[in-house]
């Protein structure tokens, strides 16, 4: 390790066993993972490239980290001779340029960071993450997001696997290399996103900002099956409105115990934590409404924002879909929190529990059929989950000529070394980490796979591939031919993250 040592300073290469646990781990279960070797903290773009090198002349894979809150098994080593790069010391945020509306933030910096130190100039990211948690980095976002919503990515500057320092956009001229334009000649940015880290090792991103909306508008409404909530999303979507739909379902979020996950809901909201979706869900099943609920057990409700310069505009946005959300919904108070992005979960249930996503996005023409697969799926294995305390919940996320799916599986479990270091789940106050519980382990692994077998069989693609889902596979071979090619050219010696969007 003196090699590592030399480059990065011997206090930032850790080879202890529980350091190495955790850096080989992310927040599910990889019955293939290996433990890495050692775990590098490079502090500047030159130490990346330099530790690239030094593996590369070893003949060691690299793998690369953020803050390993993801669940696709993308940060996870798979080979015995691998290197973890811990990439969090990389957490700058470097130039913030108002006058040209872009911000230059290093790879490391977490999402929360990013929006802290944007305040001040009333502008934000047009990036747009899908349920970005607070810790998650950057590079982390841009590598496993779906480039979809990465239209807001100016440029990228990354290190190559043969430890080549590389800009794209208008940041790769020689002479004035202002990161202000994306599409300078062949956007070579969009190679680097979605990648698993495959291309390359990213160490800052500039993303485009745009003033902080002058007026919001809300909306929310109420459906008695998932099928019906369905319909109405796919009817607003062809309407490319600039407005923004989620639709959840609060009956799961209470889970098959019912009482028992609405009591902690309402004791969360009690003691006044932010449990943001969560929360907002509790508050939304103890709202009155005439004297009941607002949300009956097994209702699914639909929320719907829109931005303007002006209030009036808003609202017009708003009133241009209610008339298709009311033909087979009832409109109820506004009950999420304003803003553009979706509430993104904690990263444990409210019950302590372990909970596993599967995100697919649906063309408009399957969405409904999409619906109602899933709720046939879970419908299959219901018996088992209620023996094993499990459950499920889902989230649906409009977007242009598609939905996003995200079914979240939630079964009581020992968390993972990656839960323990997250201060939401630390200071949650529950926690199933004394819980060993193979059975529920097992069968969270079984649904989820068959999850993804059924968005492939629908023409679905998924978020965040990683190791997690089929990716290669799925490509037609001319398609996968030209791609390894290009990557190769990237990563000649296939360092990077190996494994990542193999399936």
């Amino acid at each position: 390790m003196d090699l590592f040592a030399q480059i990065v300073g011997p206090e930032h290469v850790h080879t202890d066993a529980e350091t190495l646990r955790r850096c080989s781990s992310d927040l599910f279960v990889w019955p293939h993972a290996r433990t890495c070797r050692a775990v590098v903290a490079p502090g500047t773009p030159e130490e990346v490239a330099r530790a690239v090198r030094a593996a590369a002349a070893i003949g060691w894979g690299i793998v690369c980290r953020g803050s390993g809150t993801s669940w696709n098994g993308g940060c996870v080593p798979h080979e015995d001779e691998t290197i973890v790069l811990d990439l969090r010391r990389l957490n700058r945020i470097r130039v913030l340029e108002t006058a040209d509306q872009y911000v230059t933030v290093e790879a490391g910096c977490t999402w929360s960071t990013l929006l802290e130190g944007l305040k001040a100039s009333g502008l934000r990211p047009v990036f747009e993450p899908f349920g970005a948690r607070a810790t998650a980095t950057l590079g982390g976002l841009l590598s496993m997001q779906a480039p979809d919503d990465c239209a807001g990515v100016l440029g990228i500057e990354a290190v190559t696997g043969a430890g080549k320092l590389i800009c794209t956009g208008s940041a790769a001229r020689a002479a004035h290399p202002a990161p202000f334009f994306r599409h300078f000649g062949p956007d070579v940015t969009a190679l680097l996103l979605g990648d698993g880290g495959r291309f390359a090792v990213k160490t800052a991103v500039t993303l485009a900002l745009e003033p902080l909306p002058a007026h919001t508008a809300q909306a929310a409404f109420v459906y008695a099956t998932f099928e019906a909530m369905m319909r109405t999303v796919v009817a607003c979507c062809r309407l490319r409105t600039p407005a923004r739909l989620v639709g959840l379902d609060p009956a799961a979020l209470r889970g098959t115990h019912g009482e028992a996950a609405a009591h902690a809901l309402r004791e969360a909201l009690a003691r006044g934590r932010r449990r943001r979706l969560i929360g907002a869900l509790g508050e939304v099943l103890s709202r009155p409404e005439n004297g009941e609920p607002a949300v009956q057990s097994d209702e699914w409700t639909l929320h719907v924002s829109a931005e303007a310069v002006s209030e009036r505009a808003a609202r017009d946005v708003i009133e241009s879909l209610r008339e298709h959300c009311l033909r087979e919904g009832r409109e109820i108070a506004p009950c999420l929190p304003a803003g553009r992005h979706v509430p993104a979960r904690e990263l444990i249930g409210p019950d302590g529990e372990r909970w596993v996503p599967t995100a697919a996005v649906v063309p408009l023409s399957m969405a409904e059929t999409a619906a109602t697969r899933v709720r046939q799926l879970f419908g299959v294995h219901r018996a088992r989950m209620q023996g094993f305390g499990m459950w499920e919940s889902c989230t649906v996320v409009s977007r242009p000529g598609a939905v996003i799916i995200e079914p979240c599986i939630y079964w009581h479990d020992e968390l993972s070394p990656v839960h323990l270091e997250q201060p939401d789940v630390v200071h949650a106050g529950k926690s199933g980490s004394a819980i060993h519980f193979p059975e529920g382990r097992e069968l969270a692994i079984e649904l989820r796979a068959r999850l993804t077998e059924l968005f492939t069989e629908l023409g679905a693609v998924h978020l965040e591939p990683g190791k997690a889902h089929p990716f290669r596979t799925l490509l037609a071979p001319q398609a996968a031919e030209a791609l390894e090619r290009l990557r190769q050219a990237f990563d000649p010696d296939d360092r990077l993250n190996p494994g990542n969007l193999e399936r």
